[in-house]
């Protein structure tokens, strides 16, 4: 887990408007989406918001950080590692390609309700349709534009409240 606040402006928890949680298996990808939400307040046109963003790799450390933690939004990537891991005596396993997914479905079943984008390398209408079924604000595909996922990121959080996150 990574905790990224920015430099030279620090930011008390109550300062902080918004918890984000990135879950995706690039570090640049990570690194550009961490810069973009919380350096870029001028460029980001929708809102003015402020960003506490939370970093996860993997759907373990992912999953580890919603059993304990809320965010206001997640946004989480489709391809991902294969990794298995056991949650109340169940085998799941989440494999390349729908391991994001998979987690989706997990964060579900936990009863947390925060409005999650999915982010993809392939625009794969199987896929899209699935994630929305199950509960996905939205799915975009690489490359995306950082302004229309700011204002998909605006839209989700003025519709879900204050902290969506149950659990």
């Amino acid at each position: 887990m990574a905790l990224y606040l920015p430099a030279g402006n620090p930011l008390s928890h109550r300062d902080v408007t918004k918890r984000l949680l990135i879950v995706v298996d690039e570090q640049g990808m990570v690194a550009l989406l961490r810069e973009f939400f919380c350096h870029f307040t001028r460029q980001r046109v929708e809102h003015e918001r402020k960003f506490e963003v939370i970093s996860a790799y993997d759907v373990v450390d992912a999953l580890a950080i919603l059993r304990r933690e809320k965010f206001d939004l997640i946004l989480l990537g489709v391809q991902m590692p294969l990794r298995a891991i056991v949650e109340q005596g169940r085998m799941f396993k989440y494999g390349l390609g729908d391991n994001g997914l998979g987690l989706l479905k997990a964060i579900r079943r936990l009863g947390v309700n925060t409005p999650v984008i999915m982010i993809s390398d392939f625009n794969d209408i199987e896929k899209t349709a699935e994630a929305l079924t199950e509960g996905a604000f939205a799915y975009v595909a690489h490359p995306f534009d950082l302004p229309e996922l700011d204002k998909l990121v605006a839209l989700a959080l003025d519709e879900s409240g204050p902290h969506a996150a149950s659990g």
